[in-house]
C-alpha cells in the first residue's frame, strides 16, 4: 500500500520565521483581504520572505553563483531518499553518513527539533552537520540535503555555501521526516515554486509503500 507523508509546515498567519527576516521586516503574514460573506469572493494576501517556512535554498542565497531555483530541472526535486536518524545528537558527524547515501539520494536528517517549531529556542539551539559530514555528502554527488530544524549551521554559515557551492539543494524547515524512520524506500517530492529567486517556499511529501 502506497501512503504519502507531508513534510511541510502549514503556512499560516505569523508563523514563527527567521529572526533576520523579521528585522528585515518581513515576518510572514496570511491576511483575509475579502471575505464570501462581505464581498462574494475569499481572498487572502500573503507578505512574506521566498525563505518562508519550509522552502529550499539555490545556491545564490550564500554562494557567489548566482543560480536561482528555476535553473534546476524538475529532476532535482524527485527522488529516492536516505533518512539518517540523529535524535538527540548536537553535531551530525561524518561517522552519520558513511557509506549510507549514494549519488542523486535526497538526504533527511531526522533530528526530532520539528518539535521546538514554536518555541523560542527553535531559530538558536538547533543541531548543526559539521564540515565533515558535508564535504562527504558533495564526494557522494547527493542532489538534496534536507533538515527537519530552521538550518543546517549556524552563522558564517560554512555549510551552507560548502553544498550550495557544489549545486546541492537544501530543504529547510521539514517536519514529520519521524514518521519515515523503518522504510527501505522512500521517495521525495520537494516541489518549489517556479519562481525567479534564490529560494523558494516548497510541499515536500514522501511516498511510501508499507
Amino acid at each position: 500500500m502506497i501512503t504519502y507523508i507531508d513534510l511541510s509546515h502549514a503556512i499560516i498567519d505569523n508563523m514563527p520565521t527567521h529572526p533576520y527576516d523579521v528585522v528585515a521586516g518581513f515576518p510572514t503574514r496570511l491576511t483575509p483581504i475579502a471575505t464570501y460573506q462581505k464581498d462574494g469572493v475569499a481572498n487572502h494576501a500573503l507578505s512574506a520572505t521566498v525563505h518562508m517556512g519550509t522552502h529550499i535554498d539555490a545556491p545564490g542565497h550564500f554562494t557567489a553563483n548566482d543560480k536561482k531555483i528555476t535553473d534546476f530541472p524538475l529532476s532535482t526535486f524527485i527522488g529516492k531518499a536516505v533518512v539518517i536518524d540523529v535524535q538527540s545528537k548536537y553535531e551530525i558527524g561524518l561517522e552519520d553518513v558513511r557509506n549510507k547515501v549514494e549519488a542523486h539520494d535526497i538526504v533527511l536528517f531526522c533530528t526530532g527539533f520539528d518539535t521546538h517549531f514554536n518555541q523560542p529556542d527553535y531559530f538558536h539551539e538547533h543541531p548543526v552537520l559539521t564540515r565533515e559530514c558535508a564535504q562527504y555528502l558533495v564526494e557522494q554527488k547527493v542532489k538534496m540535503v534536507g533538515v527537519d530544524m530552521p538550518s543546517v549551521d549556524k552563522a558564517p554559515y560554512e555549510i551552507h555555501k560548502l553544498l550550495l557551492s557544489n549545486d546541492i539543494l537544501i530543504i529547510e524547515n521539514l517536519t514529520n521526516v519521524q514518521k519515515l524512520l523503518g522504510y527501505t524506500y522512500i521517495e521525495v517530492i520537494a516541489l518549489p515554486l517556479n519562481i525567479d529567486a534564490h529560494g523558494s517556499p516548497a510541499r515536500v511529501i514522501a511516498k511510501i509503500e508499507a
